[in-house]
């Protein structure tokens, strides 16, 4: 590795920490320990290098606390509750803006913390505001028997 893409990763892994201390900190996340205790988790692993090895098993016991015993053939709970993490977060940032320009995300089928703008990591909501600020476009309006005739 060298100079250039330690500096970067060093980058990442700063402002990765400052987003985390933000969302947990936030009225939101303190009214949902677990989420926040598996966001915190995702993003653990994520800065010790193991974000794209991560399974369900490793997420269900290590980080949301199952028994040893659980089985991640039969039972679907971390994937659940990631997916409710997505969510949160999509949440999250439709309504408040993060610390620096990147967002915290997370792929479906992955359990990698990711960072990027707005754009790229939420761009369902990103378009959603767009149509909900300019109006339905003509054909929509045509289609719903709106010519603009007064």
């Amino acid at each position: 590795m060298d100079k250039h893409d330690l500096s970067a990763e060093r980058s990442f892994d700063a402002a990765l920490r400052r987003e985390l201390e933000y969302l947990l900190a936030s009225s939101m996340f303190r009214k949902s320990p677990r989420l926040s205790q598996l966001l915190a988790y995702l993003v653990g692993a994520t800065l010790r290098g193991e974000g794209e090895t991560l399974k369900s098993y490793t997420v269900a016991v290590d980080g949301l606390g199952r028994a040893a015993d659980f089985d991640a053939q039969a039972d679907s709970y971390p994937r659940v509750q990631v997916m409710r993490l997505r969510n949160f977060l999509a949440a999250f940032y439709a309504r408040y803006e993060p610390v620096g320009e990147l967002c915290i995300y997370i792929l479906p089928g992955s359990y990698r913390v990711r960072m990027a703008k707005f754009a790229i990591a939420y761009p369902d909501i990103v378009v959603r505001d767009a149509r909900r600020r300019l109006g339905p476009s003509a054909p929509e309006a045509d289609a719903a028997g709106d010519t603009g005739n007064v």
